[in-house]
């Protein structure tokens, strides 16, 4: 219940975040509150035995939120160059596809939490300051590269059927 609790305030600080732009303090003390959220609710769960499939979901779709509101507020104000933003297009199709071809599957949503899925969304979580500050696209060619890689892991699981193993496994 504790760790539903916390990811459900990530969701919340996804959409409070649009009610500030990126050069409020507000809109930052959110981003971190959702980055260390997001770290923290799935050891929380595995410590208080609260794992379960409804907190995976949830998990899943606070993210989803916390991206989105990142693609709206943030990344317009960043000054992308035109190559960036189709690898971004292309690596979220790309993601896009695997995971409803895994829903398809009847796939244990436990699966997005790989130990890749986890690296990039810490990558992508530190470009995208970076990226705002600097304005220099090619910062996030690292985040960039080890999503694709990561894509291309789950892709091969999806082609041979099999689950991509949860960051408890790895």
């Amino acid at each position: 219940m504790l760790a539903n609790v916390i990811t459900a305030t990530r969701m919340a600080a996804a959409g409070a975040m649009l009610a500030f732009g990126p050069a409020e303090p507000a809109f930052w003390l959110l981003y971190a509150w959702c980055g260390a959220s997001d770290m923290a609710d799935g050891p929380i769960a595995r410590k208080l035995n609260e794992e379960s499939a409804f907190g995976a979901r949830l998990d899943s779709v606070s993210d989803l939120a916390f991206a989105a509101t990142c693609c709206c507020s943030l990344l317009p104000r960043c000054d992308l160059s035109l190559w960036l933003i189709a690898l971004i297009a292309l690596l979220a199709v790309s993601k896009t596809l695997i995971f409803v071809l895994r829903l398809g599957k009847g796939y244990d949503p436990k699966h997005v939490h790989s130990a890749g899925n986890k690296a990039v969304g810490l990558a992508v979580f530190v470009t995208l300051p970076v990226l705002f500050l600097t304005r220099m696209s090619i910062v996030a060619l690292p985040a960039c590269i080890l999503s694709a890689y990561s894509i291309l892991r789950e892709w091969r699981a999806v082609r041979a059927n099999a689950p991509h193993r949860p960051a408890s496994e790895a």
